[in-house]
């Protein structure tokens, strides 16, 4: 055999393993991984599910710390049914306690802040303990309970609002004084004994603050002109019962208020008009031909008690006709109800101005100003109030605001077109009318009307030149309802568009009005002022010392910013609880 070359052949493997143990490897690998992912999950759902655990434990413990403040203010009272309070009792400080909870225990942290209102119509104020009694010129209104809950590292606040209620009322009556000032009517009734009447009615020029009860008239909602004497209501009664006079003089007469149920007789009826009279009321409710007229001159300062007549009305500002009752004798039917956003008659009445509602100056646009007047009325709908004492409310959905408990919309009233000077009453738009070319609809009569839009300051449509304090002006915009983008953006470019805070509170009813963020052109304060319609002091405007002119000034939570606050509603003894975002660590 040729050297180097062997005659045996390499020894051959049945099948190559080294394929198979490459898949053995990788499946290895790929379950460990899988496991991982599955080991790794399972904690993190644990970790989840202790984490939601704890973050419960948190908020049942801040819920107990809530309910504790809440059962130490319940508390503070002197009767076993807790029907009186001791404002001194109230709890102040932190509530501290601990509470079982699966897996540990929690423990809260709970502080109150009490709400103050002014008794005289300024700012409210807030304090965190009363235990020294409540401050001279205010009375309580809520109390904002903040509770803290922690379970290990979780934390959650709870906050709630408890309502007070008390006997205390900002509209107790007071005086109807005459066109000058200087005097006032007075029951001649005595305060013992009164019996049934009929008494006198009479006008006096002694009128001492605070007023006795023979001088502390109420106006109320079914019209009627009440004093309250010896324990017993008198109303004042008009003794030409159909509400007119053929031109006779007659005296006005004290009788005990009707006691049936709703309307009173017409003839216990009284109504204000334009020149501000009480003026009796015809059988339908419409206006009659019959006024209380005072008997004592003008700029008298010193006279026994004159009997008050009744006598046909003169139609215009004077001192036998025209009276001024003090803001705290009502707003007859102008005043909402609990729940209501407006009243029946679409009026804004102020609340430190009872009686007084917001008013276009002189039934004229022209006049770039709004004033707080006497709140015109008839039970009639038809014969008052006026046009330029109907305010309407129309939301704006496309606009909003941060503020949950608040609306955003125009303010306006129904103008009729047919003059400068127009003496009806128009409605609001209807609910069914829309236009997509016109922001005008039909009035009662020949008329249409368009809506006057309330404007904060600025420069006016009407007469030119710049204007502080509010006026109204034509909203002048293309299509009704206003609900579109370009709507809103021309009612913001004039200035139009407001917030209108406690629209959906009726646990609080005090609605202010704020220009809306939005609204930046001509508006001197730019955006969100801060500021609100107000009242200003009695006797800045002409025409008597019960009238004032509408401002726009800081809100600060005084009695002059808010309208449509009925003097008393119910409301529920605990509200707004809520969960706030807490800051960040």
């Amino acid at each position: 055999m040729p050297r180097g070359r062997s005659t045996m052949r390499p020894t051959r493997r049945g099948d190559d393993e080294r394929g198979s143990m490459l898949i053995v490897l990788a499946f290895i690998l790929f379950s460990s991984l899988i496991l991982a992912v599955v080991v790794q999950t399972a904690f993190f759902q644990l970790g989840v599910g202790t984490t939601l655990v704890k973050r419960d434990n948190a908020l049942q413990a801040a819920t107990a710390g809530a309910q504790a403040v809440l059962a130490e203010i319940r508390g503070a009272t002197t009767t076993a049914d807790g029907t009186d309070g001791v404002v001194s009792e109230l709890p102040c400080g932190t509530t501290s306690g601990t509470t079982p909870a699966s897996g540990g225990s929690g423990t809260y942290s709970a502080t109150v802040v009490y709400d103050l209102v002014s008794t005289t119509g300024g700012a409210g104020e807030t304090t965190s303990c009363l235990s020294g009694g409540l401050p001279s010129g205010y009375n309580l209104s809520t109390a904002t309970i903040t509770s803290t809950g922690t379970a290990d590292a979780a934390v959650r606040d709870l906050r709630s609002t408890y309502h007070f209620q008390t006997t205390f009322t900002p509209i107790p009556g007071g005086k109807v004084m005459s066109y000058d000032g200087n005097d006032c009517l007075y029951a001649d009734i005595p305060s013992t004994n009164t019996g049934s009447g009929p008494y006198e009615l009479e006008a006096t020029t002694n009128c001492p603050s605070p007023p006795p009860a023979q001088e502390s008239f109420v106006y109320n909602a079914n019209w009627t002109l009440e004093v309250v004497v010896g324990g017993t209501a008198f109303c004042v009664q008009n003794p030409y019962q159909s509400g007119n006079s053929s031109g006779g003089s007659e005296a006005a007469l004290l009788e005990p208020c009707s006691t049936v149920t709703g309307a009173a007789p017409n003839y216990q009826e009284w109504g204000i008009n334009d020149s501000a009279p009480l003026q009796g009321v015809a059988s339908g409710g419409t206006a009659g031909n019959t006024c209380l007229t005072n008997p004592i001159a003008s700029g008298t300062t010193s006279s026994p008690p004159l009997e008050v007549t009744v006598q046909g009305c003169t139609g215009s500002f004077s001192q036998a006709q025209t009276w001024q009752p003090e803001a705290s004798v009502g707003a007859g039917d102008a005043a909402p109800t609990s729940g209501q956003f407006f009243g029946p008659t679409d009026q804004l009445v102020n609340f430190q101005q009872f009686g007084r509602c917001l008013d276009v100056n002189g039934q004229s646009i022209y006049n770039n100003d709004l004033i707080v007047y006497p709140c015109k009325q008839f039970p009639d709908p038809a014969a008052q109030p006026i046009w330029n004492q109907r305010w309407c409310w129309e939301p704006l959905p496309q606009a909003s605001t941060a503020d949950t408990d608040a609306s955003v919309g125009i303010l306006y009233t129904p103008n009729p077109t047919n003059g400068s000077y127009n003496n009806s009453a128009q409605p609001c738009a209807p609910s069914s009318f829309t236009s997509a070319s016109t922001d005008q609809w039909p009035g009662s009569g020949s008329t249409t009307v368009v809506p006057e839009c309330v404007v904060p300051e600025g420069v006016s449509e009407n007469t030119g030149g710049y204007f502080s304090e509010p006026f109204v002006e034509p909203c002048n915009i293309s299509d009704w309802p206003p609900t579109s983008a370009a709507d809103l953006s021309a009612l913001e470019a004039k200035d139009m568009v407001w917030v209108q805070s406690g629209a959906s509170a009726p646990s609080n009813l005090t609605y202010t009005y704020s220009a809306y963020p939005g609204n930046d052109a001509g508006y001197a304060n730019a955006d969100d002022s801060g500021e609100c319609l107000t009242a200003g002091a009695l006797g800045t405007a002409s025409g008597g010392d019960q009238y004032s002119f509408a401002n726009m000034d800081p809100c600060n939570g005084a009695w002059t910013e808010k309208w449509n606050t009925p003097p008393s509603f119910a409301i529920q003894p605990v509200s707004d609880t809520y969960e706030p975002v807490l800051a960040a660590p």
